[in-house]
């Protein structure tokens, strides 16, 4: 099947090949084990033998590290699950607790710890904030942490010195990436009537400027999960796009996050992918340094949850087909798109991170689960 892709400006021919209908190019890395129930939510990868996942385990926060051929547990005190993972290296990690729009009601703010090789730190800065957290970027000593409190997206700067609170229009930040002193925020806004939502992206061209929306193809009902920089001529940000049910708005970009009192409720990439709404299609943006421009994508069904980039190897995304149960679909762009399914039984919490070229996935509740490629 051939498709158009466009990628930095030029128009491309591409073949979309759907590959491998079972899990031969996959395999589970074992050997995190559990006597009660855990779930994983958070992943991330320096290199072989330094790749992270965080969740809940056995009732207590989880942090583990694959080592190359074993799991190390470390031992975080306190009630919680670890929703995320950022740093840029093993003696620089930074963590965030899963956390709800404390202006719900019943929500709580995330927790925010980083560890500096020797020991954790409990981000007092953080907690004036009341944020709940979404995604956290490193950039040297520069950390920006994008979520929500009070129901608009919110971010907060960190320079190693002082926390800086900048607060947003309504909308929703998703997930946040920086590099080289620049920082993008993907998620959705709505519309003036409230009554679709659009992909948005806000993107601070160097530390201290403002965050500014950048232009993007309007596509209506959708929405973006996750965004990764390979440079700032080349980022690429995932989502989805269409309608919930009779509903009429989309799953991960309610109406009621943005203009409270029309009913609703913000529902989380997870529940995203364990609850497929009808109509939803895939979203993939790329962004070249100059404009923003859709990919094209085949006509199939589901939502995108994660994405990766590799000079050695690509494009990876991760997401959901809800015509496959159970599996992961897998896309992979190097001037072809390829998609692949691996088998999990359960994709909540699932993220995407690429070790030396080989991408990996983890997440999963009650029976979590972390794969890697293996050819």
């Amino acid at each position: 099947m051939r498709i158009t892709c466009l990628l930095a400006g030029a128009c491309l021919l591409a073949t979309f090949v759907a590959s491998s209908e079972s899990d031969e190019q996959w395999e589970p890395v074992t050997g995190l084990e559990f006597k009660s129930e855990a779930s994983l939510s958070a992943l991330l990868a320096f290199g072989r033998d330094q790749v992270w996942v965080g969740g809940s385990g056995d009732g207590k926060p989880l942090l583990a590290r694959w080592d190359g051929a074993r799991w190390i547990k470390k031992h975080l005190a306190g009630e919680y699950t670890v929703d995320t993972i950022a740093g840029t290296g093993p003696a620089d990690l930074w963590i965030a607790s899963a956390g709800e729009d404390p202006s719900t009601g019943d929500g709580v703010a995330s927790q925010v710890f980083r560890w500096d090789g020797s020991r954790w730190r409990d981000s007092s800065w953080f907690s004036a904030a009341n944020l709940a957290v979404h995604g956290i970027a490193v950039d040297g000593d520069r950390v920006t942490l994008a979520g929500s409190d009070n129901d608009r997206p919110s971010s907060v700067m960190w320079d190693g010195r002082q926390a800086v609170l900048v607060g947003g229009r309504p909308g929703l930040f998703g997930s946040v990436a920086a590099q080289a002193g620049q920082v993008w925020i993907a998620g959705a806004k709505p519309e003036e009537s409230c009554k679709q939502a659009f992909p948005a992206i806000w993107h601070r061209a160097r530390p201290g400027a403002p965050f500014e929306e950048v232009a993007l193809p309007a596509v209506p009902d959708g929405y973006l999960n996750a965004i990764a920089v390979r440079g700032p001529s080349d980022v690429w940000a995932v989502g989805a796009a269409g309608w919930a049910g009779e509903r009429g708005y989309t799953i991960g970009a309610d109406p009621e996050v943005f203009c409270p009192g029309q009913g609703g409720g913000l529902e989380s990439k997870a529940s995203a992918a364990t609850s497929p709404p009808s109509q939803l299609l895939p979203l993939v943006m790329h962004g070249d340094g100059k404009a923003w421009r859709q990919m094209k994508l085949p006509s199939w069904q589901g939502t995108l949850l994660d994405v990766a980039v590799s000079p050695r190897t690509g494009v990876w995304v991760a997401g959901a087909d809800f015509a496959r149960a159970g599996e992961v679909m897998i896309l992979h762009y190097d001037g072809v798109w390829t998609r692949e399914y691996v088998r999990t039984g359960d994709l909540y919490g699932l993220e995407l991170a690429v070790v030396d070229g080989v991408p990996w996935i983890a997440g999963g509740v009650q029976r979590p689960f972390v794969m890697r490629r293996s050819r």
